[in-house]
């Protein structure tokens, strides 16, 4: 009986043994899979997204191993917003390499666009374990933790970015700056901006921000000058006219204001409609109307909200 059991074990541990076994790739079909990721690289960095697809799911994985191939495959399905797809595929390359960091990250956005927040920091944070000086993954924790409105620790992140990275600190201030402000501490973001501006002087981020800062404390004259430049950098921002029609509105400058509105609306600005009403006259008097589409509900003025 048990030279029986031990002849079962010895036929069962061998058959399993030749099943596990994954064939090595020839030379030939090497040369065809290296042939084909080319492809796909080449399509992905055009940014065909729908051909790069198509030549990946024109082969399938050669072994369970076959890390590149889920890798790859990830990625382009993650980028055509097909993420639970992304996301089966992610977990079959970090079976393969678990502690892959472009993987964890890949895996973390995936999590963060199927809105499990918790999950997504987990694998962010074993990639920043792995890579601390990373500013791409330590900026993804940046933005998710702005989401969660935890400004502390965004401002921490800033930090070591800049200390790791010092010549892109513009990008890491303006993360800083937004945490301040939602901090409630005007003054520092304020400061971030200052110092955004000290090395970019034509920083776009910095310049609109720095109005937008100006406006809340109502310092509407100076806020509009940082309007102006950033609008000359980017003149098809509708928020950027709406807020300095709202300065100029405060200033009493009502031609200034309406014109600005009339960008606004004409920028297709969701919000600028609520104000038409606080330039109809001006708007009538110059031939000009504008009216509520119909589908869409737009809320009326409310008092201590801006002034046209």
């Amino acid at each position: 009986m048990t030279r029986r059991l031990l002849l079962y074990l010895f036929f069962a541990l061998t058959f399993t043994s030749c099943d596990d076994e994954k064939p090595e790739m020839t030379e030939t079909e090497k040369t065809r899979r290296d042939s084909l990721y080319l492809v796909v690289r080449q399509y992905y960095g055009n940014g065909d997204l729908v051909n790069a697809e198509k030549v990946i799911d024109s082969f399938t994985a050669f072994n369970d191993n076959d890390f590149d191939y889920f890798n790859a495959k990830a990625k382009i399905k993650y980028n055509m917003g097909k993420l639970p797809e992304a996301l089966l595929l992610i977990n079959r390359a970090l079976k393969i390499h678990p502690l892959h960091g472009e993987s964890l990250v890949l895996k973390s956005s995936a999590l963060m666009g199927l809105h499990y927040e918790d999950s997504s920091l987990i694998y962010l944070n074993k990639a920043i374990m792995l890579n601390p000086t990373n500013t791409g993954y330590l900026m993804a924790r940046m933005r998710i933790n702005l989401d969660r409105e935890i400004p502390t620790l965004v401002i921490d992140d800033a930090i070591a970015c800049i200390r790791i990275d010092p010549a892109n600190r513009a990008a890491y201030l303006s993360a800083s700056s937004k945490a301040k402000l939602l901090a409630g501490d005007t003054l520092g973001a304020l400061g971030d901006c200052d110092t955004i501006l000290k090395y970019k002087p034509n920083d776009i981020f910095g310049n609109g921000q720095k109005g937008f800062l100006l406006f809340y404390i109502r310092q509407y004259s100076e806020a509009i000058k940082y309007f102006d430049k950033t609008i000359e950098m980017t003149p098809n921002n509708g928020e950027l006219f709406l807020f300095r029609a709202s300065a100029k509105g405060y200033l009493k400058n009502k031609a200034g204001s309406c014109d600005d509105l009339e960008k606004a609306i004409l920028l297709e600005n969701p919000e600028a409609l609520k104000y038409v009403d606080r330039c109809e006259d001006y708007f009538k008097a110059h031939g000009k109307k504008f009216t509520i589409k119909t589908d869409t509900v737009y809320e009326r003025q409310q008092p201590n909200s801006k002034q046209i």
